[in-house]
This record gives C-alpha cells, structure tokens and sequence, in this order.
C-alpha cells in the first residue's frame, strides 16, 4: 500500500486476528502466548486482545497472557493538535497526494 496510508483501521485490526485465529487452528500442542507490537501494532495488539477476550475460542483463551505494547500509539493531546485549518488543508493534501510522504519522516539508513 501506500506509505503512512492504513486505510481501514478494522481491516489491519481483522488481520491480526486473523493471524491469531490461524496460528491457534494450526497448533495441536498450544503453548502459551502473548502479543506484542510497537507504534500501531501496540494498538493493534491490544484490539487483538480484545477480540481474543472477547470472541476467541477456549483454546485460545486458556492460553492467552497478554499484551506488550512498545510505545503503543494512544492518541495525541489536545494542546498538540494544529489549528483546524491546518488540520483541514493537511487532510485535503494527504488524499490528493498520499503517496508524495509530505511531512512524513523518512528513515535515515545510515543508522
């Protein structure tokens, strides 16, 4: 896809359990096991366990022990957030021109 671009929140949410669905149907033998994800995987790990808590089987109930979020993206404060004409004309760019990375960190390689 299309660099800093998700999308669906719910389709990157239905992945991971997905994943975890796949994982605990292809085990005989379940161990224990946690979820982990830095950034939006910790947000997605937690969304994933909720599903687990929520929705998952016996199996993977039982087997469950957690989340780790590294750094979990939990929201911005208010204070931080531009003024709404900034915040507009930034979304007009962003759906215009997604893929051009404006104001979007680039990773530096040398490190």
């Amino acid at each position: 896809g299309k660099r800093s671009v998700c999308g669906s929140f719910s389709r990157l949410v239905g992945h991971v359990n997905d994943f975890v669905r796949q994982i605990v149907s292809d085990s005989d033998a379940m161990i224990p096991f946690a979820l982990c994800g830095a950034s939006l995987g910790g947000v997605l790990a937690a969304y994933g366990a909720d599903y687990i808590m929520k929705s998952g089987s016996e199996k993977m109930k039982k087997n469950f022990i957690g989340v780790i979020p590294i750094v979990p993206a939990v929201g911005v404060a208010p204070e931080a957030v531009p003024p709404a004409p900034i915040v507009g004309a930034l979304r007009i760019l962003a759906a215009i021109a997604p893929s051009t990375g404006f104001l979007t960190p680039v990773e530096d390689s040398s490190h």
